[in-house]
């Protein structure tokens, strides 16, 4: 690569000033002996560059061969007097060889004349068709008279200057005016040496050999001018591709502005529909800063986001980098509008000239990406904040806590006795009672409140820059609005709301979402223990949630045994057609003391108690005995830890299992994180090699999450990738998230390895990702977890008979 980097190079240099290169070289003579040395040089550079130098040569050959042809008329014509015979034989091997040349370039295809086997075939061929016409020219010379002799000589020539024709190819017209040019003044030569003592046939082969001492130079020197104008054209037309890409169509027909600055960032020059948009007084426009103007036109509503919007085109500005489609909010005639600027710092002669590019305005893009953020972020019933929402919140809230040391609470709201109502009045009255919660709730909050809710009757409230006391006192309020009037749910049909909160602190620090869920989850427990409609506090120090660890590790062997320990199946479906695909089998422990436990905590502990092997064997004999009742179109999928590859006799166990159950085992999906290859990654590959010999499919779970996932997926063929739903969360409403998105879908495409898509929670979210063409998808928009029962149901639903 850095060799063909080096000739790109000096063939574009040689073609941009020749007198430049002379003086680089130091001489004309070692510029010559440069030349020379690549003159049968196969330049290695770019396809498509080969690609336009094929283009020439296929146009140029039949001009080169219609030359050839009225040379050998001409030889034909002006020698049948001299040797009828000879001149019958150029004309006929001259046809012959324009037809196997002409043979040659129907068959070989236009983009395969640049390699090296093509080249050499087409050297061999102005290499004969050379010694051929130095042939004729000796057979006929001596005969001739000096009339004829001096025309064969002008078509010598003519011939000669032909070959300019075969200069795509690589040495070629060098050595096809080489062998004639030689090859006449040898001729001329023996001529005079034998036959013609006159001086005028001296200096007549002495100026044929500075004739063909020109004629190969000249097809040196042109091929390299026109290499290095072909080179130069084609970069020059990669930036202007790039420049395309990164300003986009800069017409004002499009909708799109031109602005362009100086080197201190004063604007030179804008679109008169930019300047229609700024409507600012030319007088000014030209004479302050372009971000000073962007300010003025800030919109007044100025949030956070917009003061980074701001921030960042400064940067760029200042640090003469490139951007694109940087989003900024602008305030025009009283309307709140948004436009999107791209720009691309100017050089010459290395030095910074200057910016030059285009602003579009995208209000009505950005309306329809916002309303579709909203619509992903909020539950449709309520009008809160979803689950999705809270998570992403959070964790910018943990953050910022630990930063200033401010203690926000986060209040888990779940409702005593909903179940009744939706057994009891159907689900259309559970959705109405929600509804009045949230109006409720919604009443009570504070300017530091934000209130999600997370699913079924599950709602939190996040109560910033609080106290302990600031907290209960909110949690006594909540209460008491929730519980203190009955709602009608239809006539004659009311029901009083009880309600159950479990509050924790925190300042952030070591903390995560899913530890300060699980805390606020065991407070709610122990309120709901207390006979309901009260707050509990969690122990702001944890020390009962490692109490707690420590149980569950006592716990989980005895729950295995006595069958605490069950499995939920989600299904996961076609993106395109909708149609079910299989079921992903899920740990399920409801404990007596601290309620549901999730299949993150199931295995952290199984894993730490030493019971995964165990817990493995159950998960994968209890679902595969219910799955071989399923139609065999139908895939199970069963997570794979760490612990459990790591065992010596795995895969002994595991086939013992499939052979007692009699799944088959292409209808099994393993699903691995690479968490699982950080140690023996030698002896894990060799294993799942095992498996999928057997016919079980491999997927690679959470991808993107980690940091290794794209070196996976080079040393193991998986038959799956499974996307994380972190992108899924954000694609709606941040753009580096829905590029990687995009990025992976892609990717699976280009390795032909299936994608599912988990975290689907909404429709937009699944139009969005159903429109980049993904395989299979995964979430709560389509179900959760299921029991065996439900799971039934389903398939029987979708079509599918369970036998």
């Amino acid at each position: 690569m850095k060799a063909a980097g080096k000739d790109h190079e000096r063939l574009y240099r040689t073609s941009d000033n020749l007198g430049n290169v002379l003086t680089q070289y130091r001489g004309f003579g070692p510029f010559l002996v440069s030349m020379f040395k690549n003159i049968y040089k196969i330049n290695p550079v770019d396809p498509a560059i080969s690609t336009i130098k094929a283009h020439i040569l296929h146009s140029f050959a039949p001009i080169f061969a219609v030359l050839q042809l009225i040379v050998a008329f001409c030889l034909t014509f002006f020698l049948w007097d001299v040797s009828g015979s000879v001149a019958s034989i150029s004309l006929i091997f001259t046809a012959i060889l324009i037809i196997a040349l002409s043979a040659y370039f129907f068959f070989v295809k236009e983009q395969h004349l640049m390699r090296a086997p093509a080249i050499y075939v087409l050297r061999l061929f102005a290499l004969c068709l050379g010694i051929f016409w130095v042939t004729i020219l000796v057979t006929i010379f001596p005969k001739e008279s000096d009339i004829g002799q001096l025309i064969a000589c002008l078509l010598v020539m003519a011939l000669m200057a032909s070959a300019v024709l075969f200069l795509p190819v690589a040495g070629a017209s060098a050595l096809f005016s080489a062998v004639v040019g030689l090859g006449t003044c040898a001729v001329i030569l023996y001529d005079w040496a034998k036959f013609h003592h006159e001086t005028l046939y001296l200096l007549g082969a002495i100026i044929f050999f500075i004739y063909t001492c020109i004629v190969v130079l000249s097809c040196a020197l042109i091929r390299e001018l026109l290499i290095g104008y072909l080179i130069k054209r084609y970069y020059l037309e990669q930036r202007n591709a790039i420049l395309t890409l990164l300003l986009g169509d800069t017409s004002d027909i499009a909708g799109d502005w031109l602005w362009e600055t100086d080197d201190e960032g004063a604007l030179t020059g804008v679109s008169p529909s930019f300047k229609h948009a700024l409507n600012v007084q030319e007088d000014v426009l030209y004479e302050q800063p372009f971000v000073e103007i962007m300010l003025q036109k800030a919109s007044q509503n100025k949030g956070k986001s917009f003061f980074e919007d701001m921030e960042r085109l400064k940067e760029c500005l200042e640090q003469r980098l490139f951007f694109r489609d940087l989003i900024v909010e602008v305030q025009k005639e009283n309307e709140t509008r948004y436009w999107s600027l791209s720009g691309r710092p100017l050089f010459q002669d290395q030095k910074f000239v200057g910016y030059r590019g285009v602003g579009t305005d995208v209000t009505h893009i950005h309306n329809i990406h916002r309303k579709a953020s909203f619509r992903a972020r909020h539950d449709e019933m309520t009008n809160l904040p979803n689950r999705t929402a809270f998570f992403d919140d959070m964790e910018f809230y943990l953050v910022e806590a630990e930063q200033s040391q401010e203690v926000f609470a986060l209040l888990n709201i779940d409702l005593d006795g909903f179940k009744s109502v939706n057994d009891q009045y159907g689900h259309h009255a559970g959705d109405y009672v929600l509804s009045q919660i949230a109006i409720t709730l919604n009443k009570i909050l504070g300017e530091g409140d934000t209130l999600y809710r997370i699913g079924g009757d599950e709602f939190v409230l996040i109560n910033k820059k609080t106290s302990k006391e600031k907290a209960n006192l909110i949690a006594q309020d909540l209460i008491k609005a929730i519980t203190s009037k009955p709602i009608t749910i239809k006539e004659g049909a009311s029901w009083t709301p009880g309600v159950s909160i479990g509050i924790v602190l925190t300042k952030g620090g070591m903390e995560t979402v899913t530890d300060l869920l699980a805390a606020s989850d065991l407070a709610l427990y122990e309120g709901k223990k207390r006979g309901g409609n009260c707050a509990v506090f969690f122990d702001s120090e944890l020390e009962t949630l490692a109490q707690r660890k420590l149980s569950l590790l006592r716990d989980l062997s005895l729950a295995l045994d006595e069958g605490e320990i069950s499995l939920r199946y989600q299904p996961f479906y076609d993106a395109q057609t909708q149609k079910l695909r299989g079921f992903e089998a899920l740990l399920c422990w409801k404990h007596s003391l601290y309620g549901r436990i999730l299949t993150e905590q199931i295995i952290t502990i199984a894993e730490e108690s030493g019971l995964i092997q165990k817990l493995g064997l159950f998960v994968l004999a209890k679902a595969t005995e219910f799955a071989a009742s399923w139609p065999e179109h139908l895939i199970l999928s069963i997570n794979l830890s760490p612990g459990q590859i790591l065992r010596k006799d795995f895969i002994n166990e595991w086939l013992i299992v499939l052979d007692g159950t009699k799944f088959p085992p292409h209808r099994l999906q393993i699903e691995v994180t690479e968490t699982i290859f950080m140690k023996q990654s030698a002896a894990t590959f060799a294993k799942l090699h095992k498996l999928r010999d057997r016919g079980v499919a491999i997927a690679l779970d959470d991808f993107g999450k980690g940091f290794s996932c794209l070196g996976y997926l080079y040393f193991f063929p998986f038959s799956k990738i499974k996307l994380d739903r972190l992108f899924i969360r954000d694609m709606l409403r941040d753009q580096r998230a829905a590029t990687i998105v995009k990025g992976i879908v892609n990717l699976a495409v280009d390795l032909s390895i299936s994608l599912t898509v988990e975290g689907v929670e909404s429709r937009e979210q699944y139009d969005y990702i159903v429109g980049l063409g993904c395989s299979e998808v995964q979430g709560f928009f389509f179900a959760g977890p299921l029991p065996p029962k439900t799971v039934i149901q389903l398939i029987s639903k979708s079509g599918e008979i369970v036998q």
